[in-house]
């Protein structure tokens, strides 16, 4: 199995549980989609996955997690991962073009071409080198949306 999650539990502090035994797994190349109501979990849980929720001393995780047989946060290490937040968290100061090719920047593996086809397919060649102040919120999701994909990624969480 590529995601194998198993009995699941998470609180914030020890009162309140936000997680509570909760167990699914996803072989690879298959979508996964959870629904639920606001503040029942969805954000808390992608962020387990993606191993930017770690357990500390303030929270309790406890159960398995195994993704492609690593933890959540070797997963995200290997660079197979991309998770995308509510909000856009673009960066202001640079363009859509240059916000998309971030992460390949990052990694050293700028490929100009693939950026362009990323623009093309989210439908932004005409604001390439607009700035996200100028652009709607429509238009800023389809940028980070784009950016998840840059990369290629196994696993892709969408929040």
């Amino acid at each position: 199995m590529f995601l194998e999650c198993k009995n699941i539990q998470f609180s914030f502090d020890k009162r309140v549980s936000i997680l509570k035994s909760m167990s699914f797994s996803l072989e690879k190349g298959k979508t996964l989609a959870i629904v639920g109501a606001s503040g029942c979990g969805k954000s808390t849980l992608l962020r387990i996955l993606s191993g930017i929720l770690p357990n500390t001393n303030d929270n309790s995780l406890k159960g398995d997690i195994s993704i492609d047989n690593f933890s959540p946060d070797q997963y995200r290490q290997t660079g197979k991962l991309a998770f995308m937040f509510q909000e856009a968290t673009l960066m202001p100061h640079l363009s859509v073009k240059q916000n998309i090719g971030l992460p390949l920047k990052i990694k050293d593996n700028v490929n100009e071409q693939k950026i362009d086809n990323l623009i093309k397919a989210v439908g932004l060649e005409e604001y390439s080198n607009y700035l996200p102040k100028q652009l709607s919120g429509g238009m800023k999701t389809r940028v980070a949306l784009a950016r998840s994909f840059s990369t290629n990624p196994e696993l892709l969480l969408l929040d």
